[in-house]
Order: C-alpha cells, then structure tokens, then sequence
C-alpha cells in the first residue's frame, strides 16, 4: 500500500504540473478526482447482486470482524488512490497531442506505420475486416451490445479497481506489491509514455484526422449496423472526439490507440485472476480475447496495438517474478521474513 500511495503522489503531482504547462489549469487533475469515485460507486449499483455477494464472501473468509474492517479500511484507501491515480492519468493522456507538437512531431504521426504493419502481419487484409467476417458467420448479430458490456463496465472494474480488489480480499504485501507494479507500468509506461511514442487515433479517427477515405468502408459497415447504433460504444466514439476537437478533458477522454490501455490492463487483471482460481483464470483468458477482438472490430485499435500490450504486460510480468526469485535467493533471511 505505502509503494501505491508513493506512485500516486509522484504522478498527481507530476499530472498536475502537466495539466498546468500545457492548459494553464493548475485544478483539474483534482477536480476529476469526484468523477472517478462517483463512476466508482457508479460500477458498485451496476453490479449490485455481485457487489452483494462479493462483500458477503470476504466477510466469510475473514477470521473475525476486526479482520474484515481492517480489509475494509485498507480498501477504502486504496480506492481513495486509485481516483488520485485515474484523474492524473486522463490529464497526461488527454494532453498527449500537445506534448507530441512540442516535440516537433504530426499529431497521430503514426497512424499509417501502424495501418500498414496491421495489414502485413495479417497478409494484407485489415484485422477489422477479419473480426466482422467472424462474427457474421458466426450469425452473431448482437455483438457491439454484448461486447460493449466487456468492453465498459466489467473492463472498468478490473483494469480501474484492481488494487482495491486486492486489498478487499485480504492478499499478501508480495503480490499487492507485483501487480501495483503492473497496474501503474500498464497506465503510466503504456498508457502515457509508449502513447506519445507511437501516438495514433486508430482505425475510427484515421479518415478524420487525414481526411482520407482508407478506412471508408469500416466507417459504412459501423454506420450501417444496428448493433453498434444500439450499443455504449456509439456513445463513447463521437465523445472521444468531440473532446478532441474541443480540447475538453474528461474521465476517459483523450484519443490514443497505440498500444492498447484496454488491453494492457486486462491482461494485469487476467493474470492476477490466474493465481487465484482456474474459474477464474478461464475468464481472464475470455476477457483478454474479448477485449482485444472488441477493440478491433469497433475499430478504436490496431491489432498490433493489443499485441504489443499483451507481449510488454507479460514480460514485465515475468521480469519481476524472476527479480523476486533472484532477491530471495540472494537473502533466504529477507525472503523467509517477508512470507513469515
């Protein structure tokens, strides 16, 4: 917990000196605090009968009262963080086109490496039209509904609350420690740094930001589709742009395909979920396939965008358990203190 409110208090800080050299806006990163926690307790009424009965499994586990409040207590903190965390994190992404032109670089400059290397690792056809002509075979006429549910609230919870999952369920200071190493590489080295190495709009923004016409026929083929009318993602998609064009910041703002956050932050959760139960490692499998083929066929990402997030979460992953070995092999007295 201590190493999570250090990173936190870095980066807010860090976002908020940001937010004011490129807006001139010294509150906001604060301001938005509120938003994540109500979108926070927004996920707690969405899942309702869920939250209900995850609430009752811990207080089962816990050996007393006194150890379920404590589990309580550490988990309010961690939410508490966790908004502090988000808020910084929309700052600095939202903010990504303005650090790229100082730079000296073209907004969304690559886009078309991307578009192109898409199409080379997928012999010359777009991933986009691979992932519609899997779920028109397979007659799945509902998908944009059904993965907008994956792809919004389940996703949030995971990828937005994880270290408060942690903290509820009672595990150790070793793995808390591993996967909020993990949760803040995939949004601050993925979701910030890596986004302004390869900053792109992806597949949906391209024909607006070039004004082309190379991804018109995924624009008709969306246009067209009654799932996608009906689903969170028509929503969200004229709202990332909008805020683009109008340079708003808001919780989730902020255009940014490679590599894919979505992805990342899924694949943190999915192999947390891995080590608790083989239930549950089967649904993180399902949610990282889900996310990554969503993502695709609504076109906000390159394929190579959730590749690259998959491959970077998992070797960072395996570094650090391969670290830890290493120090406790080096220091059997520290290591035998640390699991006492």
């Amino acid at each position: 917990m201590i190493l999570f409110f250090r990173f936190t208090a870095i980066y807010f800080a860090a976002a908020t000196a940001w937010n004011y050299f490129f807006r001139g806006d010294l509150l906001f990163v604060g301001d938005k605090v509120l938003s994540v926690g109500t979108r926070a307790f927004g996920m707690m009424s969405f899942f309702a009968i869920g939250f209900v009965f995850f609430v009752v499994w811990v207080w089962m586990k816990c050996e007393s009262p006194k150890e379920f409040v404590k589990r309580l207590g550490r988990a309010v903190v961690m939410l508490i963080l966790c908004c502090l965390f988000l808020a910084a994190f929309t700052s600095v992404k939202s903010s990504l086109p303005y650090m790229a032109q100082l730079l000296g670089f073209e907004v969304f400059f690559a886009d078309p490496f991307f578009a192109k290397l898409d199409q080379i690792l997928h012999f010359g056809v777009d991933p986009w039209v691979l992932s519609h002509d899997l779920t028109e075979i397979t007659g799945w006429d509902n998908f944009a509904v059904h993965a907008s549910l994956i792809y919004g609230p389940v996703w949030l919870v995971l990828a937005f609350y994880l270290p408060v999952i942690m903290a509820f369920v009672g595990d150790d200071e070793r793995t808390i420690k591993h996967y909020v190493i993990l949760y803040a590489f995939s949004w601050v080295v993925l979701g910030n740094v890596f986004a302004l190495i390869g900053q792109s709009g992806g597949p949906i923004f391209y024909d607006r930001i070039f004004e082309t016409a190379r991804f018109g026929d995924l624009t008709a083929t969306l246009d067209a589709s009654s799932s996608m009318a009906n689903s969170w993602f028509s929503i969200v998609q004229p709202g990332l742009w909008d805020n683009y064009v109008s340079g708003d910041q808001a919780i989730g703002s902020g255009i940014s395909a490679f590599p894919s956050l979505h992805v990342g932050m899924i694949m943190v959760a999915a192999l947390y979920l891995a080590e608790k139960h083989m239930f549950l490692r089967a649904f993180g499998i399902f949610m990282v396939i889900g996310v990554m083929f969503s993502s695709v066929w609504v076109g906000f990402h390159y394929a190579i965008d959730g590749y690259f997030s998959i491959v970077a979460i998992y070797v960072a992953h395996v570094w650090l358990r391969r670290r830890d070995v290493t120090r406790a092999n080096s220091d059997p007295a520290g290591a035998a203190l640390a699991n006492a």
